[in-house]
Order: C-alpha cells, then structure tokens, then sequence
C-alpha cells in the first residue's frame, strides 16, 4: 500500500477549497414573478403601442367600429364564415353603444 504525503501547502488549498464551497453556495430567489402578472403587462404594452398607430392613421370612428368589428368576428367564426352583413350588423352594434351611452 503505497502512502500519500499531503504537504502544509495542499492541505491548506484543500481547506481553502472547502470552506469557499460552503460560502458560495447559491439559493434561488423564492419569489418568482408570476406569470399572469407577465401576461398583463405585455398585454397593456400591445395594446399601448397598438392604439398608437391606429392614432397615426387618422382614421374615422366609423372605420374603426368596422375594423374592430371584422376582426372580432374573424377570431370568433373563422376567416371564411364571416359575411359583410355580419360586419355591418356588429359595427352598427359597436357605434351605436358608443353614441347611447354619451
């Protein structure tokens, strides 16, 4: 059996290895941020930016009841199912909420 002979100097960069290890452990962060919180934040950020280049169009009340109102329905009966009437019909709905409620 063959001895290995540990110098003062390998003992003490074990030693020092050993004690750098304890204070350098890493604990995560409990608190995370949550997701929903996340999702909102992006969600007002997309809407910010998107009604500022609606702004930027300078467009009608009535055109934007009418886009809003194909695009709702798009999302909601798919591209091919959604007829003209249907957008006029909706669009009406969108403007006329509007004027009542002033």
């Amino acid at each position: 059996m063959e001895v290995i002979k540990i110098t003062t100097l390998e003992k003490d960069v074990v030693e020092w290895f050993i004690q750098l290890k304890k204070y350098r452990k890493f604990e995560p962060e409990k608190e995370e941020p949550k997701q929903k919180e996340i999702e909102e934040v992006t969600l007002s950020e997309m809407i910010k930016v998107g009604a500022y280049y609606l702004s930027q169009n300078q467009l009608s009340y009535d055109e934007l009841c009418w886009m809003l109102a194909e695009k709702q329905l798009i999302i909601q009966m798919g591209d091919e199912n959604v007829t003209e009437n249907d957008i006029r019909k909706m669009a009406a709905e969108k403007y006329l909420s509007i004027v009542i409620s002033y």
